[in-house]
């Protein structure tokens, strides 16, 4: 379990594991927004493509922090936070739930997409000075 809650990224391959944790969790949380859309669709007998827009924010921001991408995982976090806020505001069942683990992978994206970056300028500095 402590590995889930603060893994250790000390090297390339290691980032590479937490990003696609932080992947993981942007996904699970696309599924999760997916399936209360198409409840509440059902629910309601009203749908609109407009609101399949938020599950697939989250699925393209699982793509890219799986690929490595600080500048989305930074988006999903920003997205994530008023969202966050909102949930604790209402105190939806659904979303109480999946709050922490989806806060806990978005910060794994941040530190991990940091650390990436961070590998990929100790290379270059690397090649640049051999």
């Amino acid at each position: 379990m402590g590995i889930w809650l603060w893994p250790v990224i000390d090297d390339e391959a290691s980032a590479r594991e937490v990003c696609h944790l932080a992947a993981t969790c942007a996904a699970i949380l696309a599924m999760v927004t997916l399936l209360a859309v198409m409840l509440s669709a059902a629910l309601d007998r009203d749908f609109r493509f407009v609101i399949l827009i938020l599950p697939a924010f989250w699925a393209l921001c699982a793509w890219r922090i799986w690929n490595g991408s600080r500048a989305w995982a930074i988006a999903a976090f920003t997205v994530y936070l008023p969202l966050a806020i909102l949930t604790v505001m209402s105190l939806s069942l659904l979303w109480s739930i999946v709050l922490p683990f989806a806060f806990m992978g978005l910060v794994h994206g941040l530190r991990a997409t940091r650390a990436l970056q961070k590998f990929a300028d100790q290379r270059l500095m690397a090649e640049l000075r051999g």
